[in-house]
């Protein structure tokens, strides 16, 4: 479910222009297949998903970029079915019976053909109160409705709130970066763009990396405090474990390029203010010390 398809060195090409041209979402003429050389009806094709935009209609070709518009926003790859499977409203909870033998063919038509969820629940909303009149929002059918939306649909005070949190000098990066400068540790980049994940902090010298991690939204295994969410538990434990996902991902395309990396928590940053991760980083740097 979180795995796409290796693919040939065409397709390679056109998904690394992509990685090097941030902000650009549709393959220039040069880099399409010969058959598009007089220009194409349909841009989408081989086209990235606009992260700030609607999402485009999934189809059974998702894993191919050149079937739509089903490039990672952010990533060099296509949506992989687990993503493809939450934009159609499929609940976390959902089994595709992956783990019997299920054939990539079949899983991506099962999610491409299915009408969407959220698309029904919007369906049923405009017919059934004038089918069932003043008795609808009291009625069975209601509750079980209003269920279902909880799977899919995120309130727009928590959809402010996520909006509204920043990407780069949160606080607890801001107090790593204070322990780290207090330890006397130099010579450290942040932010680093040019790396897989984006790091928080980079040693490069010491081929270190470094990424702060907040505690419910990349779900912390040390923390005690409890972090599941109250409302649409479904939506989250599909988001934080695909942050979980990313980050496995990010980290070990790091450790390839020979980085050592290091998470750091965002709990660990307030029990002591962060002097001894700035410990154990100054250890890791200075193993002879």
């Amino acid at each position: 479910m979180n795995e796409v398809p290796e693919f040939n060195e065409d397709t390679q090409r056109r998904l690394l222009f992509y990685a090097e041209n941030e902000g650009v979402y549709d393959l220039p003429l040069h880099l399409r297949p010969p058959c598009h050389a007089g220009g194409t009806t349909y841009e989408s094709v081989y086209g990235r998903i606009r992260p700030d935009g609607p999402i485009p209609t999934i189809t059974t070709g998702f894993l191919t970029p050149g079937r739509g518009r089903f490039i990672h926003p952010y990533e060099v790859r296509t949506l992989t079915p687990s993503e493809a499977a939450f934009v159609q409203g499929f609940p976390a909870w959902y089994d595709f019976g992956e783990d019997e033998g299920l054939s990539r063919r079949l899983l991506t038509k099962w999610i491409g053909d299915a009408v969407p969820l959220p698309l029904g629940y919007v369906a049923a909303m405009a017919v059934l109160p004038g089918m069932l009149g003043k008795t609808f929002g009291r009625s069975p059918v209601y509750r079980r409705l209003d269920g279902l939306r909880e799977t899919f649909e995120v309130r727009e005070s928590v959809r402010r709130s996520m909006q509204a949190n920043a990407s780069a000098d949160t606080k607890p990066e801001l107090r790593l970066r204070k322990a780290l400068w207090a330890a006397g540790l130099r010579g450290y980049r942040k932010n680093v763009r040019a790396l897989p994940g984006t790091p928080d902090v980079v040693f490069p010298r010491a081929k270190l990396a470094i990424f702060v991690q907040g505690c419910f939204w990349h779900g912390c295994p040390r923390c005690t405090r409890n972090l599941s969410p109250k409302t649409n538990s479904a939506f989250w434990r599909v988001k934080v474990g695909q942050n979980r996902e990313r980050d496995a991902r990010n980290a070990g395309e790091l450790e390839r390029l020979g980085f050592r990396v290091i998470a750091v928590w965002e709990c660990e940053l307030a029990r002591d203010t962060g002097q001894e991760v700035a410990a154990n980083i100054r250890s890791m740097m200075n193993p002879a010390r």
